[in-house]
Formats: C-alpha cells, structure tokens, sequence
C-alpha cells in the first residue's frame, strides 16, 4: 500500500495555515483540515490518487485528526468538549498523578524548570509568573481543599495550568486556566455540587485562618519563585530591578488577580455605612442574586441534562423517560429547560405531554415500563418524593446501568432546597452512588426566620 507524506505533509499544513490553538474541531472544521493537508502535498501524488486514498480511509483520517488534535489540546491545559477530548484528559491526569505525588520541593524543582524553559523562549517576565507559576502553585494547593471534600483532583503541571476531576478512573471534569469547569457530555447535570466545592476551595485559598498548612505552602512556593527568579537575572540586565520594587510587583500582581477592584481604590462596602439597614439590605440582596444564579446555573444542568439523555437514548435505540413535569416547576412553567421525552412521568402527571403517566416512584414499578428499557431523564425530584432510596431504585431499575441514567439535583446549600413547597431531602450523587439527607424543620425555621428578620429590618430601618 502506498502512504501518504505523514511528517512533511502535517508541517507544511501547518505552515499553510492549520490552526495550532488545538480547540475542539467539529466536523466541518476537520474536512477543512485535512482539505489544507491535501493542499501541501507534492505533485507526485495525483489529485485521482488523493481522492481515492480519502473514499477509503475518511473515516480513519477524521478519527486520527480529532484524536491527534484532543491529545495535544489535551497535553497543552485546553478547556475540553468531546469525549475524545475527554479520553485524552485520561491520559494526561495518569501521568501528572506521579509528578503531583511528589513532595513539594521536588514539585516546585519540576515547577521552576518549566519557568527557566519559557523565559529561555523570551516570553514575558509578568505573563510566566502570573498566567503560570503561580497559577500552577494555586491550582495544586486548590487540589489539597478538594481532596478533602472528597474529590480525586489532579493538578496538571501543563502549558497552561488546570485541575483534573477524577471519578471511577475517568476524568469528568477539567477546571482549564481561565477558571472555566468543563463538565464531561455524559456526567453533565450530576456534577453540580462541584462548583461549589470549587468556590468554597478558593475561598480558603484566601482565608490563611482556616487554612494555614496549605495556604502556608502556597506563600512559599510563590515567594520561592519569585526568590530565584530574581537571583537568576543577570545584574547588569535592563530588567534587572531591587528585590523591594519587585516584591511589590508581586503583590500587586497577586491583588489584581484575585480582585477586579484596585488596591488604590475604596471597596463598595468599604463607602457604605455598616448599620443595621445596610447590613440588612446587603445581606438580602446577596441572597436573592445567590438564588437567581442557581436557578439559571440549574436551568441550564437541566437543559443539559436532558440533552444528553436524549442523546444516549438515540444513540442506543431506546425510549427517553423523563421524570418531573417539565412545566411544573418555578421558573420552568414559563420557559421549558427541557422537553418530554417519549413518556413523562410524574406524581401528578404531565398535562401538557402528548404520552405522560401519573406515577409514585416509591409505590413499586411503574406500569409499562420493563427492567433496563430505557434512558432516564430526572429533573429535582429525589427532594421531593417520600421515600428517596425507594425512588432511586425504581429509576435504576427502569435504567439497568449508571450510564443510563441523568439525574439533576436542587443545590443543597441554597434556599430552594430549605424553602421549596414539598422540599424534603437535599443531596447529590457521587459516582454511582446517591446519597439524600432529611430536610429537618429546624432547618426551614433558620432559613425562613433568618429571611424574615432580614427583611424586618430592612424595613423598619428604611421607615425610620
């Protein structure tokens, strides 16, 4: 079999214009791709030989050009999309897990090295420290808080810095440079309490009182770069600058990063006020733009969700049973997150679905549908049944594996889950496994009497 120029023919494709940000390619931008390639190739290979080679091997072309482009956006910190992208991640995280094991110093030697080499490419001086090795130094002490929120994270010593979630051997999501969480295509909508354990490690990336050990490591290993970055420099350099003026660069650097507020500037709390009205509004305020945020970001799960479901379902044969009346809910009974399905269920039924069932999950099978039949689709209903362990079984019964099955949960630390009419259990899912506490009225009382007072005050304040 005669093969086609492979080296000469990629890098002078290349040169011709092939993107090299290696971000996820569809399959137009492919065809486009490999277009590019044919276009470099030398006139020894006939347009008639060219296009027969592509009738026969498009399939495997396209495989190895989006496998090809997803390890090496993988190896460069690339925010991943497609499974391939994904698979590659698997790969990438393996590897790193045995640098990320090491002890610190070690790491932080592996670190600088990465530093010295992008310098020796001229890169500049503000963008290696800020955009790499503090960010590097960051992410992997963020890993630290994660792991103890039970999460297998690994930081990845790349191009461009990210954080790898792990579960059942696979990564599930990547936390890419730019702060962005890319959740895998089949795990998206069961993955929510992550963000919040994400925000909750960076917040005490910022608070050295309730973390002094990592956040104590953190402090080192950036003063140590910054240290041995300014030895390094040669003392004539035009660069070269006194180790006072640098430090204050680096705190500069490092309150710009974190806050989009100068350090010239007063805060907006700063300007206001701390009496009880302000206190108050402030308060109440935070709460409701917390709230809204959740209800889009739970939105937009469900949406996705349901997205994937119905791709599994198409892709296996099998009807989509979605669980939860798309119409009934808050903020879905005026715009739809999802659609519904080839059968909808709920205890109540589903009056505006062409096929729909009223059904207790917790009452035994639901009539008509057999063991291991079907995709499932649920939208917040685990809160709200009587018996969530009963429910769950009925859902895994329908599904036959983990892998058909979608569930989107109410955030448990938010106020929905307290306040909703009907709300009884908060929890999530963590691999395979569900895991639902009661909502004790203790709990509701806080909730309700914390807004209450809030808006009390608030009010008798204004009125005063």
């Amino acid at each position: 079999m005669v093969s086609l120029p492979r080296a000469a023919g990629f890098r002078a494709a290349r040169r011709a214009g092939w993107p090299h940000g290696l971000n996820v390619m569809k399959a137009d931008d492919i065809d486009r791709f490999i277009d590019r390639w044919r276009a470099t190739l030398p006139p020894a290979f006939t347009p008639e030989y060219v296009d027969g080679f592509m009738r026969r091997h498009r399939g495997e072309l396209h495989a190895l050009v989006l496998k090809t482009l997803a390890r090496r956006g993988a190896e460069g910190g690339e925010a991943p999309e497609l499974l391939a992208d994904f698979l590659a991640y698997d790969i990438v995280a393996a590897a790193q897990r045995s640098v990320d094991a090491q002890p610190d110093a070690q790491v932080l030697r592996e670190l600088w090295r990465h530093v010295d080499a992008q310098f020796a490419q001229g890169y500049n001086e503000l963008s290696v420290f800020h955009n790499f090795a503090v960010e590097y130094i960051d992410a992997r002490t963020e890993a630290i808080f994660l792991r103890d929120a039970g999460w297998d994270v690994v930081p990845l010593l790349l191009e461009r810095p990210a954080l790898a979630i792990v579960a059942g051997g696979h990564v599930v999501a990547v936390r890419d440079w730019r702060g962005w969480l890319k959740i895998h295509p089949e795990r998206r909508g069961t993955l929510n309490h992550l963000f919040a354990d994400l925000d909750r490690a960076e917040e005490k990336l910022l608070a050295p009182a309730r973390s002094a050990r990592p956040r104590a490591q953190h402090q080192g290993a950036t003063a140590e770069i910054r240290d041995r970055h300014l030895e390094a420099r040669p003392q004539g350099s035009p660069a070269a600058q006194p180790a006072a003026e640098s430090q204050a660069r680096h705190a500069a650097w490092m309150t710009r990063r974190r806050s989009p507020i100068s350090p010239r500037e007063p805060s907006i709390l700063e300007s206001i006020p701390m009496n009880v009205k302000s206190f108050a509004r402030i308060t109440l305020g935070a709460a409701l733009l917390a709230e809204s945020g959740m209800a889009l970001r739970r939105f937009e799960a469900r949406r996705r969700g349901f997205e994937a479901a119905a791709r599994r379902a198409s892709a296996l044969g099998r009807p989509l049973v979605v669980v939860g009346d798309p119409d009934a809910g808050a903020h879905t009974r005026l715009v739809r997150a999802y659609e519904c399905g080839d059968l909808c269920i709920d205890l109540r039924g589903c009056p505006r679905c062409q096929v729909m069932q009223a059904a207790d999950l917790t009452a035994g099978p639901v009539p008509g549908v057999a063991d291991d039949s079907a995709v499932v689709f649920v939208s917040c209903v685990l809160e709200y049944v009587a018996d969530p362990a009963s429910a769950a079984t009925e859902l895994r019964r329908m599904a036959g594996s983990p892998e058909n099955l979608f569930i989107v949960f109410v955030e448990p630390w938010s106020l929905t889950a307290s306040l909703y009419p009907g709300a009884r259990w908060t929890g999530g899912q963590e691999g395979d496994y569900i895991a639902m506490t009661p909502i004790t009225t203790s709990r509701k009382l806080v909730a309700a009497g914390g807004l209450l007072g809030l808006l009390t005050l608030a009010i008798r304040s204004a009125r005063r």
